[in-house]
């Protein structure tokens, strides 16, 4: 199941940021409603972004929009350090509209990333004590950390977009969130608009025009995206035939996955299964 994951910020934090050590990093597709930057070190494996799939090597930093689903998973036994950050839609313009103009180089960052943002592995090697020394710092020298990896990021001229569809330029009202909740928990079932319009006691025409103010894309196209992005970790990860992906990804028939695949792909499941396999075998 897909789902929403914002965790609680601490009293008097207007922000959050964690610290993890885990064994491996395990397929967990979620959402934020908040901006996320993420440092991953140690460890390589497959970041998935959307319907965007990538193999990733240490360190590995990239900054990712409001309400795309994402996760990595690592392909080797060793331990992780992990790093995330997570900063609200709309905070940066806050501080700037309440008189911090320092903030208008973290608005300037935030825009840029709309489509997803890699940082350069000298820059994560660069943001990585930084991060590091949130883990005991007070709220003052919390803000400080931020706006010296903020600075890092902004000066990174070899920072790469990421082409994800863009997150929400505002917070996630309530009714989107709990739209979004919704399709994640039901994504691979037979999900339409009508369904999802009556669970949150909507017409169709508010929750379309709530998708498009909220998300910038269509209902059908961030559901086909959930769907894509589920289905290229089955084809990446298993062997189940090709038919039993459509069907856990929640495409109504092989033919229709087929169509949607090759249309936001450039390639048929087949093809992108095979191109994997070439990867692993280059390695």
């Amino acid at each position: 199941m897909l789902r929403q994951q914002n965790p609680p910020r601490a009293p008097g934090h207007s922000w959050y940021d964690a610290h993890f050590d885990l064994p491996a990093l395990e397929f967990d597709w979620h959402y934020h409603g908040d901006f996320e930057l993420t440092l991953t070190l140690d460890q390589g494996g497959q970041r998935y972004l959307g319907d965007r799939i990538d193999d990733y090597t240490s360190p590995d930093l990239v900054l990712i929009p409001p309400g795309v689903p994402h996760t990595w998973q690592s392909s080797r036994g060793d331990a992780h350090e992990v790093h995330v950050l997570l900063l609200p839609a709309g905070w940066a313009q806050r501080l700037v509209e309440a008189g911090v103009l320092e903030s208008l180089a973290l608005v300037a960052l935030l825009g840029r990333a709309a489509g997803g943002l890699q940082f350069s592995p000298a820059t994560a090697l660069a943001c990585l004590p930084l991060c590091r020394a949130l883990r005991d710092a007070g709220a003052l020298a919390r803000l400080g950390l931020l706006f010296a990896i903020v600075a890092e990021l902004a000066a990174d001229d070899r920072a790469t977009p990421l082409g994800l569809s863009g997150g929400p330029p505002q917070p996630l009202d309530a009714q989107l969130r709990q739209m979004l909740e919704y399709m994640h928990a039901h994504y691979t079932e037979a999900l339409t608009q009508e369904t999802v319009a009556a669970h949150c006691g909507l017409s169709v025409a508010s929750l379309r025009r709530r998708f498009d103010a909220g998300l910038g894309e269509p209902f059908g196209r961030y559901l086909q995206r959930l769907r894509i992005g589920r289905a290229c970790h089955l084809l990446w990860s298993s062997r189940l035939p090709v038919e039993h992906v459509a069907q856990a990804s929640g495409f109504a028939s092989p033919g229709n996955f087929h169509r949607q695949f090759r249309a936001q792909k450039g390639m048929t499941p087949a093809q992108f299964r095979r191109l994997r396999q070439a990867t692993v075998a280059a390695r």
